[in-house]
């Protein structure tokens, strides 16, 4: 048995009640992205095996999945476990563990509510079903997921993986796509953040830079800073959108530096990188005495311009 087998003359009888999503809905505030929502056969889920379907997203953002699931008799396996990927070798992105009494035996759309997650639109995406906890094949009991002969998904593919591998899903000489539905909503990411400080500066001295942005859907902002001088923040914490994230630097090398720094919302979008580019002095102020009269005249326009010429 290759796990393969393919229930066509029960999955037939649902044909009718199945059929029906050719134009996408808002549903719950989740909009119907990409979904195969017709079958003629269905596609035994057997333990050992996983089977998957690839999907390609419009939207940024996915927030749940539906699969339409039939049951028969009492399955050897207890539970199944629902994951999204981005690749066939990477571990899984989101995962969703689902019993198999959930799973109606006049068969249904059965709901993979994930938290919300940033795709990338125009990237291909994986749907795995791995049922888990038994240990045999049976004709008379198992769960079957709907699907579909003659490439009706052109997006997208239905899967078979065994021992790691991964093979496109067949009947005779005809591709299948299950049956599938993805939700979403459209994320934008936040605006370029503006960054606020001093473009001179002496050497060893810290400065405090302040960065801002916002977020058109009121998301929270995490930033991330490259100094310009192979350091870098890291993504910091989140903040509100439109609250400042405040942090210091010390430059030890002369020379010209440009801070960069971009935002991130909650979601994972993210905004184009902002530039900041200071002047680190031709000399090096030693005397503490004197570093405080430069701190105090930077204060004061005129002097500034005098001391930007005398040292940097």
């Amino acid at each position: 048995m290759n796990g393969k087998i393919i229930n066509i003359s029960i999955m037939l009888i649902l044909l009718i009640s199945a059929y029906g999503y050719a134009t996408k809905i808002d549903l719950d505030n989740d909009i119907l992205d990409q979904s195969q929502s017709i079958f003629d056969l269905g596609h035994k889920l057997v333990p050992g095996y996983q089977n998957a379907q690839s999907f390609i997203p419009s939207l940024n953002i996915l927030s749940k999945v539906e699969l339409y699931l039939y049951k028969r008799g009492n399955p050897s396996y207890s539970n199944i476990i629902f994951s999204i990927k981005d690749s066939k070798s990477e571990s899984n992105l989101k995962t969703v563990e689902k019993s198999v009494d959930e799973i109606s035996t006049s068969g249904g759309w059965i709901e993979l509510d994930f938290e919300d997650f940033y795709v990338q639109p125009g990237k291909t995406y994986y749907i795995v079903c791995n049922p888990i906890g038994g240990t045999n094949y049976d004709y008379n009991n198992f769960i079957s997921w709907g699907a579909c002969l003659g490439n009706q998904y052109l997006a997208g593919s239905a899967w078979d993986i065994y021992l790691g591998i991964w093979k496109i899903t067949g009947y005779d000489v005809y591709d299948i796509d299950y049956c599938f539905k993805t939700y979403g909503s459209y994320n934008n990411p936040p605006n370029k953040p503006t960054i606020n400080g001093n473009i001179n500066g002496v050497l060893d001295k810290e400065y405090h830079y302040t960065f801002i942005s916002t977020d058109a859907e009121e998301d929270e902002i995490s930033y991330y800073v490259d100094w310009g001088d192979n350091t870098y923040t890291g993504w910091t914490r989140t903040l509100p959108s439109g609250e400042y994230y405040n942090s210091t630097h010390t430059w030890s090398e002369k020379g010209s530096y440009t801070i960069k720094a971009k935002a991130k919302d909650t979601y994972g979008g993210e905004s184009d990188w902002a530039t900041l580019t200071i002047s680190m002095p031709k000399i090096k102020i030693n005397n503490q005495i004197i570093q405080k009269i430069i701190n105090l005249l930077e204060h004061f326009p005129f002097f500034e311009k005098i001391l930007n010429q005398l040292y940097y």
